[in-house]
């Protein structure tokens, strides 16, 4: 039986993107990346261009999630502005895959998963996720690190990680303006976040590449 492949649509065009288009293409024969969105279009250009020649570009994720032929979104704005997009995406009925920390607050944790109940799930569905076995949760491996992949995430994932808390914070609270993000982003990537970021998806390919039944 042939099975209609999910129209996938990535919001946010920065360096985590990258590993979710590379997941995305993993399983190419389930989906397909349709289109990209950023408010910095020549980030945008640049991702679609890496993808396929037929990515569509949006600058405005409001006008991307009209469209009928996206199933899924991947949410990879910085955390702050994750709230809008999600809530945004659920109400167009899209299913959501958001980039960690969730959200900039607990409230706004509570408003995106009251928006994901609300426009999502209904009664029926949320009955069997309660009352049939199948629903339960999967366990999901976890990547296996190389010893110098892992004496690098030692090093540099500590560091990198106290300082984007710090930095993201100060955004946050008004205290660095969001003129400075670009700035920002080639800090981070100076502290070694593109290494990381690769070091992640490496071991995530390897594992999508074993036999998980074995």
């Amino acid at each position: 039986m042939n099975h209609k492949k999910l129209g996938v649509a990535i919001i946010g065009c920065g360096i985590i993107s990258s590993s979710h288009v590379k997941a995305y293409q993993a399983f190419s024969d389930k989906c397909e990346i349709k289109a990209v969105c950023d408010v910095f279009p020549n980030k945008a250009i640049t991702l679609a261009e890496s993808i396929d020649k037929d990515v569509l570009v949006f600058t405005d994720f409001k006008d991307l999630l009209k469209r009928e032929d996206i199933d899924v979104v991947s949410i990879c704005t910085p955390p702050f502005a994750h709230k809008e997009a999600v809530i945004e995406a659920f109400k167009a009925g899209k299913h959501v895959i958001c980039e960690k920390p969730l959200a900039a607050s607990l409230e706004e944790c509570d408003e995106m998963i009251a928006a994901a109940e609300k426009y999502l799930f209904s009664d029926e569905v949320k009955k069997a996720y309660e009352t049939d076995p199948q629903f339960d949760a999967p366990i999901v491996p976890q990547p296996a690190f190389t010893d110098a992949e892992q004496e690098t995430i030692a090093i540099k994932g500590e560091a990198v990680t106290k300082r984007r808390d710090e930095e993201v914070a100060k955004f946050i609270l008004g205290e660095r303006s969001f003129d400075e993000w670009e700035s920002f982003v080639e800090e981070m990537k100076n502290l070694g976040v593109e290494d990381m970021v690769k070091i992640y998806s490496d071991a995530h390919q390897r594992m999508l590449e074993v036999d998980l039944n074995k």
